[in-house]
């Protein structure tokens, strides 16, 4: 009986642990898709700034597709002569696949979400190209319900200048 017990304990304890544990890691995948799209907009005006330092034409355009199963994320350069590729300047290739559990959609847009949003950066200024903020959510763990709630819901706002996060 005592073994019995003992044993309802250690599952009622798994049952209120496992949950949790999965909730935690889709919301680590949350954090990690924003936290890659930061780095690659850092990366991205630095790269716009060299491209400036050097006499370069080129503009940076990043690109967000969202017609795939887990959203991916592709930067190019457009009209550059000086031999820089994004692939040589990230040290990986493209496109990267984003780690966001369900979806990230593009609230700044009035149309609403399309199979992909992109924009550059400025020649000079290696700033974001773009008189609006742009506005990523990222959504995870669909709770149901009209409109369709989640679980997990964070913005990010990229500025001409930086960016902003909401938790």
């Amino acid at each position: 009986m005592e073994l019995l017990a003992v044993m309802l304990l250690i599952l009622t304890v798994l049952g209120m642990g496992v949950p949790a544990m999965f909730a935690a890691e889709r919301k680590s995948y949350v954090n990690q898709a924003m936290q890659q799209l930061i780095e690659l907009n850092v990366k991205c005006q630095k790269l716009q700034r060299e491209l400036a330092a050097r006499g370069d034409a080129g503009i940076v355009k990043l690109t967000i597709n969202f017609s795939t199963t887990k959203p991916d994320v592709t930067v190019s350069i457009t009209g550059g002569t000086s031999g820089i590729t994004p692939t040589v300047w990230f040290g990986r290739t493209f496109p990267i696949s984003i780690n966001a559990d369900e979806f990230i959609s593009d609230v700044s847009s009035s149309t609403g979400l399309g199979p992909t949003i992109s924009w550059d950066y400025a020649q000079q200024s290696g700033f974001i190209q773009s008189v609006a903020p742009i506005l990523l959510t990222f959504r995870a763990m669909p709770k149901g319900g009209s409109p369709m709630t989640y679980k997990v819901n964070r913005e990010l706002t990229l500025y001409p200048q930086g960016y902003s996060e909401v938790p």
